[in-house]
């Protein structure tokens, strides 16, 4: 298969529908130098999609297309719906549905058109899209009823069919909310917050909120159901408020709002103030940074900016290591002597 390749003529057969191997055979080339043949042309293929038949309307004629939402949108503007009517109820853009329509040959109404059906739906007493949705009715419920449709119906979405998108959501939101209701009120009860609980159960803030709301739970934006004399009362014996969130296992951002609702002053956060020269002793001693902080009661981070301000040459991993091991046996050495 070598023979000479016509280039209009392989266009012209593959408008027909042929394939690029039927034409190749019929015009003795190769496959090959056919697709190369038409890629230097700039020749790009389209296929024309197939319609089909996704039901009859009340009239009898029927609702084809490439696609079902193809095919809706056509029946429903011919049905006298403008672009945005259309656009609410299959949910695509008004420049989507322009396209559509003129890519079936629809050409659009100008507006001295759109007033006469207008006029003309609102004299014979016609509802709008918007009243027809807002009665409660689904956008797929209101497309049977401006179209007609019946049974046979095959959009993949029809409402004699399938149940509505919402209630399905309704229904599937209510047995997850009812598997976890219980554990959700019985963690409120314990004092735990509306995050603690979410992040718990790994279920959104708003969901705990509805469930609480259902169970009749009082829900109090500062506080909760967290003791607040029991609350100043651990703060007054100097206690801090991490370590009171701690001890009722609440936030200790609850905590912090309890006390301020109470008009207790909160008291300033108590500063260690360590020289930098006992820090740098410290470090020469073979202390690590993090024992540096335990023992001056400070951030690990303010140990290590110290040091750095300082100057002081941080040690390798190695001689760490090796420091601290002879630091352990030595205090081992000293146990055994008091011993």
């Amino acid at each position: 298969m070598s023979g000479e390749l016509n280039l209009a003529q392989a266009i012209e057969m593959l408008g027909t529908g042929r394939t690029e191997g039927n034409v190749a055979e019929t015009l003795g080339v190769t496959l090959w130098g056919l697709k190369l043949a038409l890629r230097d042309a700039g020749y790009k293929r389209s296929l024309p999609k197939k319609a089909r038949v996704f039901g009859r309307l009340a009239d009898g004629t029927e609702l084809s297309g490439t696609s079902h939402v193809e095919a809706e949108v056509v029946a429903l503007y011919r049905r006298g719906l403008s672009r945005h009517e259309v656009s609410l109820l299959v949910g695509r853009s008004e420049k989507s549905i322009g396209h559509i329509l003129a890519t079936n040959g629809i050409a659009a109404r100008n507006w001295v058109e759109a007033g006469k059906i207008r006029r003309v739906r609102f004299l014979s007493g016609e509802k709008t899209v918007r009243e027809m949705l807002g009665s409660g009715l689904t956008s797929r419920e209101v497309i049977a009823q401006l179209l007609g449709l019946d049974s046979t119906h095959q959009s993949g979405r029809a409402v004699v069919t399938h149940r509505a998108p919402s209630e399905y959501r309704r229904v599937k939101r209510a047995k997850s909310e009812d598997r976890h209701s219980a554990r959700i009120v019985e963690l409120y009860d314990e004092g735990r917050s509306i995050n603690g609980i979410a992040k718990k159960l790994r279920r959104d803030w708003r969901v705990v909120k509805r469930v609480l709301l259902n169970a009749g739970r009082d829900i109090q934006r500062n506080g909760g159901n967290v003791d607040a004399s029991r609350v100043c009362e651990l703060y007054a014996a100097k206690a801090t408020i991490q370590e009171i969130a701690a001890e009722l296992n609440v936030s200790r951002h609850l905590v912090r709002r309890v006390l301020v609702r109470e008009g207790v002053t909160i008291r300033s956060r108590e500063r260690v103030f360590v020289a930098q020269s006992e820090m740098t002793d410290l470090y020469a001693q073979g202390l690590s940074m993090r024992e540096i902080a335990e023992r001056c009661g400070c951030s690990l981070t303010t140990v290590f900016l110290r040091l750095e301000k300082a100057g002081v040459v941080r040690r390798s991993m190695g001689l760490a290591v090796s420091l601290g091991r002879a630091r352990k046996r030595a205090e081992a050495a000293g146990g055994a002597c008091h011993a």
